[in-house]
C-alpha cells in the first residue's frame, strides 16, 4: 500500500494511501502516568501511524466472563491514540477556508470497560465513503485505570475523560491538515461514549471545540459523586492480590482484579466520571443557569427497549433485586418502587430499566438544551428488537449483524431504515439540520425510527426518574 507523510504541528506523521483517499492510525495525541491527567505530545522525525494503536488495557470481555471463555488482558497503559480517515488532504488542493470538510469525533462505548477507536467494524472508512467527511475515532483510558485513583494528591479522577478532551483538542488544532474543518466539528458518541461527551459538555473547553453533538443511549447519567467513586474503589481493592499495594501491580494485575470485581450481571455502572470539584462540579446545573451552559445543536436519541436483554435474562427473573443493586447502586430500591407502579411482567421491567439507564436522561438532556434555545432533534430508534446501541448500528450501516436480532424476513426494511437515517443524520453533520421532515424537539416532537419513520408528539416518553445520577453507591 502507498504511503503518505503530512507535517502537523506536533510532527510528521505517515499514513496509508487508499483507492478512497487517505488514512492515518495510531496517531498519538497524549501520554500520561498512572492515574494522571494526560499531556500533549510531540516528536521529532516521521511517526509510522500505518496501523492501530493498542487500546486502552481492558479484559477481553465485558462483565461477566462467558462461558467456555478464559480471562485474558489485552491493550497497553500507552493508549492515547486516535485514527484519521479523509479523501482529501489539504497539502493536494486548493480549497479556501469556507470549503473545508466537516469533522466528526466518534467516541466509543463499552461500559467504561472494554472498546476500542480502533474497532475495523467502526472504521471510519464506512463513514466517509456516503459524503466528503474527516472522521476521527479516540482511545481513552478505561475501568479503574481511566475513572478512579488510589489516593488524594498527585493522581486524579476523570483520566478518561480528560484523555476524550485532550484528543478533541488535538483535532481542532490539527484537523485542517487532513481537509477538515475546525470550525465544524460534531461529536459522536454511543452508550459510554456518549456518556462521556455529556460530561463534557459541562466544560467550557468544548464550547470552543465543537457546537454539534450527536449522541446515543448517554447523557449527563453517570456523573456520580467522590463518596460514590471511593466506595467503588474501596470494594474493587478486595480484589487486589492480596499483600500487595496498587502501586506494585503491573498493569495486567490491576484489569485482571477490576474483571474480577465487575464479574457479575449489571456492573456496566462501576465507572464513569466523578464530580471531584476540579475537573466536573457537582453544580454543573447551577452553572448552566448562572449562563455558563454549552451552546450548539443536537441529535439525542435511545432504544425503546434499550434494556431488554438484561431484563429478560432467567438470572434477573428469579431475582432482580442484585442486579438492581449493581446497575443502580442504592437507587436500585427507586427502580424497584416504580416497577411496583406498574403492570406486573417483563415489558414493565424493560421499560422501568430503559428509562432509569438511558431514556429518562436523554429526555432531561433534550428539555435542558431546548429552555437555552438550542436547536435540538430527538428520535427514539424503535425498530424490534430496539435494543442498546441499535440505532448506531444502523447509523454505522451495520443493520444486518446476526448479533442485533433483527429478523431474517425484516433485514430488507433494516436496510431502507438504515439508510433514510444516515441520510437525515449525515445531513446535520453537514449542515446543522437533520432535513425539513424531522422536526425540532420543542419538548414533545420526536422522530421514530421504526419500519414507518414518522414524527410523533412523544409528551411523557419515559419515566421520571427521581435522582439526577443513574449511580449511586455508600
Amino acid at each position: 500500500m502507498e504511503k503518505k507523510t503530512v507535517i502537523l504541528p506536533c510532527g510528521m506523521v505517515t499514513g496509508n494511501r487508499t483507492s478512497w483517499g487517505y488514512e492515518f492510525l495510531g496517531i498519538p495525541y497524549g501520554r500520561a502516568e498512572r492515574f494522571c491527567p494526560p499531556r500533549p505530545v510531540t516528536w521529532e522525525g516521521e511517526q509510522d501511524c500505518t496501523a492501530y494503536g493498542a487500546p486502552s488495557l481492558q479484559p477481553n470481555f465485558l462483565g461477566v466472563c462467558p462461558a467456555g471463555m478464559e480471562l485474558s488482558v489485552v491493550g497497553s497503559e500507552d493508549c492515547l491514540f486516535l485514527n484519521v480517515w479523509t479523501k482529501h488532504l489539504s497539502a493536494e488542493e486548493k480549497r479556501t477556508e469556507t470549503a473545508r470538510r466537516p469533522v466528526v469525533i466518534y467516541v466509543h462505548g463499552g461500559g467504561f470497560q472494554v472498546g476500542s477507536g480502533g474497532d475495523p467494524g467502526r472504521s471510519g472508512e464506512k463513514f466517509v465513503a456516503e459524503r466528503d467527511f474527516v472522521f476521527v475515532s479516540v482511545n481513552y483510558r478505561l475501568g479503574v485505570l481511566g475513572f478512579l485513583r488510589p489516593e488524594k494528591g498527585a493522581y486524579s479522577w476523570n483520566n478518561g475523560a480528560r484523555d476524550v478532551l485532550l484528543a478533541v483538542q488535538w483535532v481542532r488544532d490539527n484537523i485542517s491538515v487532513f481537509g477538515g474543518d475546525p470550525e465544524n466539528i460534531t461529536l459522536l458518541g454511543i452508550s459510554a461514549g456518549a456518556k462521556i461527551l455529556g460530561s463534557l459538555l459541562t466544560r467550557p473547553e468544548i464550547q470552543a471545540s465543537c457546537r454539534k453533538v450527536i449522541l446515543e443511549s448517554g447523557a449527563m447519567q453517570s456523573f456520580r459523586d467522590c463518596h460514590t467513586a471511593e466506595t467503588v474503589w474501596k470494594e474493587y481493592c478486595a480484589y487486589l492480590p492480596e499483600g500487595k499495594m496498587i502501586g506494585e501491580l503491573s498493569g495486567e494485575e490491576i484489569v485482571r482484579a477490576q474483571a474480577a470485581f465487575c464479574d457479575r450481571k449489571g456492573s456496566t455502572c462501576f465507572f464513569g466520571p466523578v464530580c471531584d470539584e476540579e475537573f466536573f462540579f457537582s453544580n454543573w446545573e447551577e452553572r448552566w443557569e448562572q449562563g455558563q451552559a454549552w451552546r450548539g445543536a443536537a441529535i439525542l436519541g435511545s432504544g425503546k427497549r434499550e434494556m431488554a436483554g438484561q431484563a429478560g435474562s432467567e438470572q434477573f427473573r428469579r431475582d432482580p433485586d442484585p442486579i438492581l443493586f449493581n446497575l443502580f447502586g442504592d437507587n436500585g430500591r427507586l427502580a424497584r418502587a416504580k416497577y411496583e407502579e406498574l403492570p406486573e411482567g417483563e415489558e414493565s421491567w424493560i421499560r422501568v430499566l430503559s428509562d432509569f439507564m438511558y431514556r429518562s436522561y436523554t429526555d432531561a438532556l433534550a428539555e435542558k438544551l431546548c429552555q437555552e434555545d438550542n436547536p435540538v432533534w430527538v428520535y427514539s430508534f424503535e425498530f424490534l428488537p430496539a435494543r442498546h446501541g441499535m440505532g448506531f448500528h444502523f447509523l454505522m450501516n451495520q443493520w444486518d449483524r446476526e448479533t442485533l436480532g433483527v429478523a431474517p424476513e425484516r433485514l430488507p426494511e433494516a436496510e431502507q431504515l438504515a439508510a433514510r437515517m444516515r441520510r437525515e443524520i449525515r445531513d446535520f453533520i453537514e449542515t446543522g439540520r437533520p432535513g425539513e421532515e424531522w422536526k425540532p424537539y420543542g419538548g414533545v416532537n420526536k422522530r421514530i425510527y421504526d419500519n414507518q419513520i414518522r414524527m410523533e408528539r412523544r409528551e411523557e416518553d419515559s419515566l421520571t426518574v427521581p435522582s439526577a445520577q443513574a449511580y449511586v453507591r455508600g
